[in-house]
């Protein structure tokens, strides 16, 4: 039987889709009030929809879908470069015990993915190598560290297909971790009457003072300053990069373009008290949401 040639999206197209695929969700979501009630995130709502979709689209045709995935990589790397660049060790500080805890119980769980996936990838006759896919890399890491270290995988251990292996993992765990994470918080929440901080200050009556003097507008000028530095921690990111590619250390393009981000966000406010820093900023969080939404359906 003579394949037939799949059906080509480019970077453009995909793109496009992917804000499409979010709008969907987010009218799936107001319109059936159980997406909101257990907040499922509206890339999941209207990705899985999208997903079947393209299924029947497949089916129909008996052709593939192939999507030329440049600009996933990119709004990967822009993600992660607002979260590096949103990040103070104040914050983290500020966290105690409770962080320590939380940091101690992740490692513990890491450990328990790989042991799964070791057994999972044995079971199937796989290296053991392979289970790291199946485990932290994907579950922990998420897609942008199975695209990085799948091409290692498959060509180290013979892995067929490493790299697709660990980007379904990632996805099944994105998708299953946004489907019961909900769910599960509300009913916590409702088993032990927690209530926000602002529902607390509502029962007592009390007005609290604004805690920044952020803008809650964004202009274009925002917008300008947050993508320059977003664009300046990529760049350091990146020849970081190429310096630890040339001396044979691996690392995803995202990790050292994070960590820039994360510098530049505690040396450079101290330093220069008068500069504009768009850590935390209204503008900064549109383009953080707006990359990783976008990113979530062109995976």
């Amino acid at each position: 039987m003579e394949l037939l040639d799949p059906i080509e999206i480019d970077s453009y197209g995909a793109v496009t889709i992917g804000i499409l695929v979010y709008f969907l969700g987010a009218r799936l979501t107001r319109r059936y009030a159980v997406l909101s009630k257990y907040s499922i995130p509206e890339p999941v709502s209207g990705g899985l929809l999208a997903a079947i979709l393209a299924l029947l689209v497949v089916l129909a045709t008996g052709r593939a879908i192939s999507y030329e995935l440049s600009a996933r990589d990119f709004l990967l790397v822009y993600f992660f470069t607002t979260v590096g660049l949103n990040a103070r060790f104040a914050d983290l500080i500020k966290g105690g015990p409770l962080l320590v805890l939380m940091l101690g119980l992740t490692i513990a769980f890491m450990l328990v993915q790989n042991v799964v996936g070791m057994i999972g990838a044995l079971l199937f006759g796989m290296p053991s190598q392979a289970g790291v896919l199946l485990g932290t890399a994907s579950l922990i890491g998420g897609h942008g560290t199975a695209i990085a270290w799948g091409p290692t995988n498959e060509n180290s251990y013979q892995v067929v297909g490493a790299s697709e292996l660990g980007i379904a993992t990632a996805t099944v765990g994105l998708i299953l971790a946004s489907v019961l994470g909900g769910p599960i918080a509300r009913f916590l929440i409702q088993k032990n009457d927690l209530k926000s901080v602002d529902d607390a200050e509502e029962e007592v009556a009390t007005v609290a003072e604004p805690t920044t003097d952020q803008p809650s507008t964004v202009t274009h000028v925002d917008l300008m300053n947050c993508v320059l530095w977003i664009h300046i921690a990529i760049a350091i990111g990146y020849s970081v990069f190429e310096a630890l590619e040339a001396a044979g250390v691996k690392l995803p393009l995202f990790v050292p373009c994070l960590l820039s981000g994360i510098l530049l966000s505690n040396l450079l406010p101290p330093l220069f008290s008068k500069l504009k820093w768009p850590a935390g900023t209204p503008a900064m969080n549109v383009i953080s949401e707006f990359s990783l939404s976008v990113f979530w359906q062109c995976r």
